[in-house]
């Protein structure tokens, strides 16, 4: 079983479908699990074969300074508790949930509006309907600007067009230029959500790997290893 749109979620840098899609392996998985319960001769392995995106959740300058804070507990008794950073609140997760569309379907409605509808006043309408975060037009026009493409390869699959978005000096990390405005958006609606990325592709971030079967299975997987050997064992067990 591939969950092969998060892969697609996080090249386009969309933390929210990114979220809906890990919540439907997470359904999936139960599935099987409760399947392969108490079986001897069935193996679960989930894993990836790579990271994308590079995703972090992390505290930003915004909203800053933090007001002072009562917390419980005698530790803290008169104590105002006041962190130096602004951590992303709980609700994040909520606001993501609640996404109303993908950064794929937005950015295609967008594409196909007639010249006259792609206004940086309709993209902020799109974005904040879709995600809740609103934009200036300042912020709009800044996603809709555009510039030669300066890695064009004449010919090549991806990398052939002559004007593409001006995603800056992150513009050597987008492989795909359809990628690319889903990318100037993640950066301006991340703020909101405590959320960066660090590239528009693959990265060699070490993946999980979570094997739940017989043990003397179990026991082939060390801590760490090689995707290469990953695939050798598993090749093994299905002999």
């Amino acid at each position: 079983v591939e969950a092969g749109q998060i892969d697609w979620a996080e090249h386009n840098q969309d933390a929210g479908q990114l979220l809906h899609e890990m919540l439907r392996l997470d359904r999936t998985l139960n599935v099987i699990r409760e399947w392969a319960e108490g079986r001897e001769d069935t193996v679960i392995i989930i894993t990836a074969d790579h990271d994308t995106g590079g995703f972090t959740m992390t505290y930003t300058a915004k909203d800053l300074p933090i007001k002072p804070m009562s917390i419980d507990g005698s530790l803290f008794k008169d104590i105002p508790y006041q962190p130096q950073n602004n951590f992303g609140d709980f609700s994040v997760l909520d606001r993501l949930y609640e996404q109303k569309s993908s950064y794929y379907n937005l950015m295609s409605k967008f594409r196909k509006a007639k010249p006259k509808n792609k206004t940086p006043r309709n993209l902020a309408n799109m974005i904040k309907s879709a995600t809740g975060v609103e934009l200036t037009i300042d912020e709009a026009l800044r996603i809709m600007k555009e510039r030669e493409n300066p890695y064009r390869v004449a010919g090549h699959k991806k990398l052939n067009d002559y004007v593409v978005p001006d995603i800056d000096v992150d513009q050597v990390f987008f492989t795909n230029p359809a990628n690319m405005l889903g990318g100037l958006i993640a950066r301006r609606v991340g703020i909101d959500q405590s959320i960066t990325w660090s590239t528009g592709t693959h990265s060699a971030t070490p993946v999980p790997v979570i094997v739940v079967g017989p043990d003397w299975v179990k026991e082939k997987f060390p801590s760490v290893m090689h995707l290469t050997d990953l695939g050798r064992i598993m090749k093994e067990l299905v002999k």
